[in-house]
C-alpha cells in the first residue's frame, strides 16, 4: 500500500554547529553524521565501571549479570565479604545482612575510591538482581536496499544490544545475512520465516527480546525498553501495531524470547504447523499478543510516518487502516504516546531528522517527561 509523502521541510544544524543544512522535497542533502567525523570531544568514550552488590549465598545469581549485561561495562566488579575466584569478587571485611548494607556499601565505595578512581569516568553501583533488556534487533532488506539499510545502522540501531541485516546477499559493509530466499513481496512471508530460523539457531540465548523491522523503520529503542522492563520474556508474548489477527508489519513487532522458542520448535521447524508460503502466526502456537499501548490508551507502534500520523488521516487513502486496526485510532496528536516507539515509511532523510529532534534539539525551560510508574 503506497503512501504518498508530500513535501517536508526541515532545518537541521551542521556538526560544526555554525551551520545548517535544508531540504526539501523528496531528494534532500543529508549532513555527514559518521560518527568518526564528530568532533572529538563530543564522540570521546564514556568509561563506566559497574560494581555489583552480592553476598557468598548469591554468587550464582551474579555470575548471570556477568553473563548478560555486565559484559557491557568497560570494568566489572563483583563486591561480596567472600572470594569467588569465579566472577571474580572483592571480598571486603564485613558483615551479611539487611543491617550491615550500609557499612558494605562504604566499603565498597572506598575499595573502588583507592583502586579504581582513575579508570572510569563513571561508577555504577547496582545489585545482582539489577535487569536490563536486551533487545536483538534484526531488519528485512534486500540487495538494491542495503544502502538506505545503512542509514537504520547509522542512527537508531546503534542502540539496539546486537543489529542484523536480513537480505538475500551477503554485504560486508552492513553486514548481512545471505538467507537462501527469493526477494520479492510474494516471498516475504518465506523471507521472514528464514530470518526467524536463523535467530532461533544462532542467537536466541543472546537476548531477552526480538524486534523485527523494515530498512526504512525507524525505532526509539529507550522507549521499546520502558515498555519492555515489566514484561516477563520467559512468557510468550509479543507486541506491535495491532491489526485484527497481525502485527503490522512494517512498524516492527517484537517477540519474547519464548516466544520466539515456540514460533520456532512448534511452528517453523514443523512444516505442516507453518508451511512455506503462509503468514507467521504466532497465536497457533499460543504467543500472546500484547497491548503496546500506554497508560492513556495512545499508540506506541505506528503503520506511517510521523507526518502522516500526527494529522487528519485521508480516510479514501487509508480506509484499510480503520478497517484493520484492533483499538480505536484517534487523529491528530492525541494519536501518539509519549513514549511512542516506532514509525514506519521513513526515509533516510527523515531518520537522520528524527534522529536529531529526539536526542539532540532540547527546548530551553522545558523539563523533560514525567514518566508514569505503569509502562
Amino acid at each position: 500500500m503506497g503512501v504518498e509523502q508530500e513535501p517536508f521541510r526541515i532545518v537541521i544544524p551542521h556538526e560544526s554547529g555554525t551551520h545548517a543544512v535544508a531540504y526539501m522535497g523528496s531528494q534532500p542533502v543529508l549532513p555527514n553524521w559518521d560518527a568518526e567525523k564528530l568532533p572529538t570531544e563530543r564522540m570521546r568514550k564514556v568509561r563506566v565501571l559497574c560494581w555489583i552488590m552480592t553476598m557468598p549465598g548469591n554468587h550464582e545469581k551474579a555470575m548471570h549479570v556477568k553473563k548478560t549485561w555486565g559484559k557491557r561495562c568497560d570494568q566489572l566488579i563483583f563486591m561480596s565479604s567472600r572470594h569467588d575466584p569465579l566472577l571474580p569478587t572483592v571480598a571486603l571485611d564485613v558483615k551479611e545482612g539487611r543491617d550491615h548494607l550500609s557499612d558494605k556499601s562504604h566499603a565498597a565505595w572506598k575499595y573502588v575510591y583507592q583502586h579504581h578512581l582513575n579508570d572510569s569516568d563513571w561508577f555504577l553501583k547496582a545489585d545482582d538482581d539489577t535487569y536490563v533488556v536486551r533487545v536483538l534487533c534484526w531488519i528485512m532488506t534486500m540487495p538494491g536496499n542495503h544502502e538506505k539499510a545503512m542509514h537504520v545502522k547509522k542512527t537508531w540501531g546503534k542502540r539496539c544490544d546486537q543489529l542484523i541485516f536480513m537480505s538475500s546477499r551477503h554485504d560486508p559493509l552492513l553486514p548481512t545475512v545471505a538467507l537462501d530466499v527469493k526477494e520479492g513481496r510474494d516471498h516475504l512471508s518465506d523471507k521472514s520465516h528464514a530470518a526467524w530460523k536463523y535467530v532461533y539457531q544462532h542467537h536466541l540465548n543472546d537476548s531477552d527480546w526480538f524486534l523485527k523491522a523494515d530498512d526504512d523503520t525507524y525505532v526509539v529503542m529507550e522507549n521499546l525498553r520502558y515498555m519492555l522492563h515489566k514484561h516477563d520474556p520467559l512468557k510468550p508474548v509479543y507486541f506491535g501495531c495491532r491489526f485484527h489477527g497481525f502485527m503490522s508489519g512494517g512498524a516492527g513487532y517484537v517477540l519474547s524470547r519464548e516466544a520466539v522458542n515456540r514460533l520456532a520448535e512448534e511452528a517453523l521447524l514443523n512444516p505442516r504447523t507453518c508451511p512455506l508460503g503462509k503468514d507467521e502466526d504466532v497465536s497457533i502456537v499460543g504467543v500472546e499478543a500484547g497491548d503496546s499501548r500506554d497508560e492513556f490508551g495512545r499508540w506506541r507502534f505506528f503503520p506511517f510516518d510521523p507526518e502522516t500520523q500526527l494529522n487528519p488521516i485521508v480516510e479514501h487513502r487509508f480506509n484499510w487502516l480503520f478497517r484493520f486496526t484492533h483499538y480505536n485510532y484517534t487523529e491528530g496528536p492525541e494519536c501518539c504516546s509519549d513514549t511512542a516507539i516506532a514509525f514506519h515509511y521513513v526515509s533516510p532523510n527523515l531518520m537522520h531528522a528524527m534522529e536529531y529532534l529526539v536526542y539532540h534539539l532540547h527546548p530551553y525551560g522545558v523539563c523533560s517527561i514525567n514518566q508514569a510508574d505503569d509502562a
